[in-house]
């Protein structure tokens, strides 16, 4: 009797374990995650992973990811209430995906001819501003698109363009404050061999009824303001509604590198930029360019700073790890570097901050490639969530509600 009942206890406790296994992995099956991770593989394979926990576990992309068809999506998406949004640039439509099991499914499209985008923000939630170029010149553009019906309103902007040496512009940053839109912007000079940019940041006020320019102010300490932010942050709101913005001369993406990266802002208050504040980012200890800063509360944000020491020229830039971390009190401007190993990638959306933890996704030769996890009550850093298989890149990381 004894051997009976060990017997069956051992048959019971075998199903809760098989069934615990199988309750593990049943979040991968659901359509409602929390976060969404954008890897390229050592074979130049793009997968989107969704997960609910960042702070551990184990995460490989053949298991548990969407292999991409990069003819029709790429890391410059848009993820906002589990959708993804995405201007495909070669049959100029803009798509708004979902998950479906192991798919991305098309929810809507709606065209949008003759236009690259450089720069979104949500007016709403379910309202979207993109602001870009066309394919010819750099007439200046935005297109507003209801998320809900994807019904769209675009127009032409009248930048100033006051450098006509300059062959093409980018649209660094866009702020709604009442009735007014900031737009952050500068020229650049491509040609086949080379590429620079203007040592000016230009700020347009507009009203935001009509799109017209009431001003323009240029600003000559720094240049590039904002960046590509479909790729990577450059801007964001503090708890008072003060808009911070950095700006990027760095060879990653101004080429203006004897001007310094810096960190400026619009008041609330304000109706145009504050002219006695300039965080110099290039300025000791860093001595470097920043390319991203992530608001992480309380005044504090991170930014990914190259160290130009680690690498040789620019074909080396996206695969030689050496980028740093750091936390940036805003109001006393003061800067603290986080103990974290050398990170690679150029260009990436890589941290997420919710309450007092901080998820930084690196691409580590020596450690892989994981979330850690920086807490901002002690200071403390932790491995969190691995990516295994033959990930090479966390390329993005985003918040899907």
């Amino acid at each position: 009797m004894p051997g009976k009942i060990y017997s069956i206890h051992n048959i019971v406790l075998a199903i809760t374990i098989l069934l615990a296994c199988i309750s593990c992995e049943q979040p991968d099956d659901k359509a409602n995650h929390a976060y969404s991770l954008f890897i390229m593989t050592e074979d130049a394979n793009e997968y989107v992973l969704q997960t609910n926990l960042l702070n551990e576990g184990i995460l490989d992309q053949e298991k548990n990811g969407i292999l991409l068809n990069t003819q029709n999506i790429g890391r410059d998406l848009i993820v906002k209430n589990g959708f993804y949004y995405y201007l495909n640039k070669k049959d100029g439509v803009f798509y708004k995906y979902t998950r479906n099991k192991n798919t991305l499914q098309k929810v809507d499209s709606v065209v949008i001819s003759d236009f690259y985008e450089n720069n979104y923000s949500w007016l709403e939630n379910d309202t979207l501003l993109l602001l870009g170029s066309d394919r010819e010149d750099s007439i200046v553009k935005y297109v507003k698109i209801a998320t809900a019906d994807f019904s769209l309103t675009q127009g032409i902007i009248a930048i100033e363009k006051s450098l006509p040496a300059y062959n093409a512009l980018s649209i660094g940053f866009s702020n709604v404050k009442d009735d007014k839109l900031f737009i952050g912007y500068t020229f650049h000079i491509y040609n086949s061999d080379s590429y620079s940019t203007s040592d000016t940041a230009f700020i347009a006020i507009l009203n935001y009824k009509n799109m017209q320019v009431l001003e323009t102010i240029k600003d000559t300490r720094s240049t590039f303001p904002g960046s590509h932010n479909l790729i990577e942050p450059a801007t964001f709101k503090n708890e008072t509604g003060d808009f911070y913005f950095l700006t990027c001369p760095g060879v990653a993406l101004g080429n203006n590198i004897e001007k310094p990266t810096a960190i400026l802002r619009i008041l609330n208050n304000a109706d145009r930029p504050d002219s006695t504040y300039f965080f110099n980012i290039s300025a000791s200890p860093i001595n470097n360019h920043a390319y991203s800063i992530y608001y992480i509360g309380k005044n504090k944000a991170i930014i990914r700073s190259e160290r130009k020491d680690l690498y040789k020229n620019w074909n080396e830039h996206w695969k030689v790890p050496h980028y740093e971390f750091y936390v940036l009190d805003l109001t006393t401007q003061t800067i603290d570097k986080l103990k974290l190993p050398l990170d690679k990638g150029t260009r990436r959306q890589c941290v997420l901050a919710e309450g007092n933890l901080v998820y930084i996704s690196i691409n580590s030769d020596t450690e892989g490639n994981n979330i850690w996890i920086y807490n901002t009550l002690d200071g403390s850093l932790k491995k969190g969530l691995a990516l295994t298989g033959h990930t090479s890149f966390i390329l993005r990381m985003d918040k899907l509600n």
